[in-house]
């Protein structure tokens, strides 16, 4: 059997290193937009020339990616617990969520 938990923490550990990257981009990104402003540029000037991709394009993408990435490690993780004999009550203990959110969760639903 395929360890789907070990799978998915892989793939999460990707996408928190792609969004390491990109905070470092967005940090960037937000201080020349400051200095822009600072420097007496009116927003419709700034926001129309801001380079591509948007900051708010990539804030987007990177919170839709950990969302997802957070999801699959949780629906892993609990079909992993519930497979162990562990209840849906504390599962949803471990994972924070509440039993209903665990029952959602194994039936594949986000």
């Amino acid at each position: 059997m395929d360890d789907e938990v070990l799978a998915a923490l892989a793939d999460a550990v990707a996408i928190l290193e792609e969004h390491q990257r990109r905070a470092q981009e967005l940090i960037a990104k937000a201080n020349r937009l400051v200095r822009l402003r600072r420097d007496g540029l009116p927003w419709e000037e700034i926001l129309l020339t801001e380079e591509r991709p948007l900051m708010s394009v990539l804030f987007a993408e990177t919170a839709e990616a950990v969302m997802h990435a957070n999801s699959r490690v949780r629906r892993t993780q609990a079909q992993a617990l519930r497979r162990g004999g562990v209840t849906l009550t504390r599962i949803g203990e471990l994972l924070g969520v509440t039993r209903q959110r665990v029952s959602a969760l194994l039936r594949g639903r986000r």
